[in-house]
């Protein structure tokens, strides 16, 4: 199977973690800051994140309800919580109880319009100097981290919400530095 390289990592390039955690870090606001984790760790899509609802977050099994009706595929799906993100969501989600149903909201306390974060994104993206970074792209680097720590394409399926394992492989970028890890291993 041919993956194309990652944009990142390829020629020796940053390593991507690197790269989110400079636009994570860069970024001014808590809450875009906790969106932009979700982003990196659940692999959701911009418009699932942003139109997350608080009592779609199931704290105690802990798992988060993507409704179908946040994605262009139109599937409903329950995805794990991650460890990393699971206090960031308590925070988010207990906070102004009353005030808003969804979970990520601008600065001004409101839910984020239809396009998400994306100019506050940018400005964090500008700062950090990464020249070329879209929110979307974190769903592709969440994919092919999985996809490096062995996830196979039917659970990547799954949690990702896509139809086939073709739109996987499109998702999934390998770079150098991991194809010569995995060549390393043969005696």
């Amino acid at each position: 199977m041919y993956v194309p390289l990652c944009r990142f990592c390829a020629g020796g390039g940053s390593c991507p973690p690197i790269l989110m955690y400079k636009l994570i870090y860069t970024s001014c606001l808590l809450t875009v800051s906790n969106q932009y984790v979700t982003y990196c760790y659940q692999g959701m899509r911009k418009s699932e994140g942003t139109l997350l609802l608080k009592q779609h977050v199931n704290l105690v099994d802990d798992l988060i309800y993507i409704r179908g009706e946040t994605n262009h595929t139109g599937n409903s799906r329950f995805i794990p919580i991650r460890k990393k993100i699971k206090l960031r969501l308590e925070t988010l989600k207990n906070r102004d109880k009353g005030s808003s149903e969804y979970v990520f909201l601008n600065k001004n306390g409101k839910p984020y319009a239809e396009q998400g974060p994306r100019k506050v994104h940018d400005t964090a993206r500008q700062k950090a100097g990464i020249p070329d970074f879209t929110i979307h792209d974190w769903r592709h680097h969440w994919a092919s981290r999985l996809a490096m720590k062995g996830t196979n394409a039917p659970i990547l399926m799954e949690l990702g919400g896509w139809k086939s394992p073709e739109m996987v492989q499109r998702y999934v970028t390998i770079g150098n530095k991991y194809k010569k890890s995995q060549l390393d291993e043969l005696e």
